[in-house]
């Protein structure tokens, strides 16, 4: 796939900008990366809460842990927007390169599946705090974290990808 002419040639000078001045480059590298590891942390961790808590723990502590989650959501989200404007940044400086790429157009799709997973949590999470912690609910919950892990690291593989070539 060519990516069009005169999109290429619209970023050439951000294009020629970021390869040619390492602390820009390395400025954008790094608020992706620390992005997603800050981010990917934070969602980790709440993810392995819920999945440490047994289907059978009490309603209290099905609550809390539907509480935990929904902390640690405004934090995840800063982090992905920082990722996303990061990562269309690197895009645009090699936007011919990398829109013929099929494991970067795998990468952005893992992270439409991550942004839409993270909203239908956020739902069932609401469903918890408001059902008092039903565990039906939070059977739901539980799958969206386990969701949730998995996307994380598969983003994480794309990306790796990505480095390789």
């Amino acid at each position: 796939m060519l990516f069009p002419e005169s999109v290429v040639t619209l970023l050439e000078p951000w294009s020629r900008l970021y390869g040619s001045s390492t602390p820009l480059s390395v400025a954008i590298t790094f608020a992706h990366l620390s992005a997603m590891m800050v981010g990917g942390g934070i969602a980790l961790s709440a993810d392995r809460a819920v999945l440490r808590t047994d289907r059978h723990a009490s309603a209290a502590a099905r609550t809390t842990i539907a509480q935990v989650v929904s902390d640690a959501h405004r934090p995840v989200l800063f982090a992905l927007g920082t990722s996303a404007v990061s990562g269309l940044l690197q895009f645009a400086a090699d936007a011919e390169t990398l829109a013929s790429s099929r494991v970067f157009w795998v990468k952005a799709g893992l992270l439409v599946l991550l942004i839409v997973n993270g909203l239908v949590m956020r739902r069932e999470e609401r469903a918890v705090l408001r059902d008092a912690g039903d565990s039906e609910s939070f059977g739901s919950l539980r799958a969206r974290a386990f969701s949730s892990v998995m996307l994380w690291l598969g983003i994480t593989l794309a990306g790796v990808g990505l480095m390789q070539g």
